[in-house]
């Protein structure tokens, strides 16, 4: 079974303008994250996502963290690796499926989903899973976190709702 991080509320703190971490949380290795998403504030080319294994050494530029994130359009989705303060390293991605989007009911809001278990990252959108990727060494806890950025020039807002996390045994 899972066990979940408790009912208490957690401070989300800001980092670079794209992200929050759950700077008061538990740092944590295997969890599954979830949260519903809403993009209709953010730019088809904008990113939006879940982020995991965050270096927790400084809240305001953490170096190290893995994200994954969907357009906000909902055409892709992605793998990052924070590999610095705002340089990102692409572990993967690829199309996402039209059974993907059609999945969440009309009118609710797309659910995202991140199992980072051991050395794997499996992701999901609407309970179709998306694809897997290794994780890289080392990455093994940290803190978790939301991600939005917006493509050079403009401005991305995505909304967060039902964000949940479970610690995997």
């Amino acid at each position: 079974g899972t066990a979940s991080l408790q009912a208490t509320r957690y401070a989300l703190t800001a980092f670079a303008g794209r992200a929050l971490t759950v700077a008061s949380g538990p740092v944590v290795g295997d969890v599954y994250a979830e949260a519903g998403l809403d993009t209709r504030a953010c730019p088809a080319a904008g990113l939006a996502g879940l982020m995991v294994r965050v270096d927790s050494s400084d809240d305001a530029t953490p170096e190290s963290g893995i994200i994954f994130a969907v357009s906000c359009d909902l055409a892709v989705w992605q793998v990052l690796r924070l590999a610095g303060e705002n340089e990102y390293v692409n572990m993967g991605g690829a199309v996402i499926s039209s059974e993907a989007v059609a999945a969440a009911e009309i009118g609710n809001q797309p659910t995202l989903g991140l199992l980072a278990d051991g050395d794997r990252l499996t992701l999901y959108l609407n309970g179709v899973r998306l694809g897997a990727v290794d994780a890289p060494a080392g990455s093994v806890e940290g803190q978790i976190g939301l991600f939005v950025a917006a493509p050079a020039g403009s401005d991305a807002t995505a909304r967060y709702s039902r964000f949940i996390v479970w610690a995997l045994p």
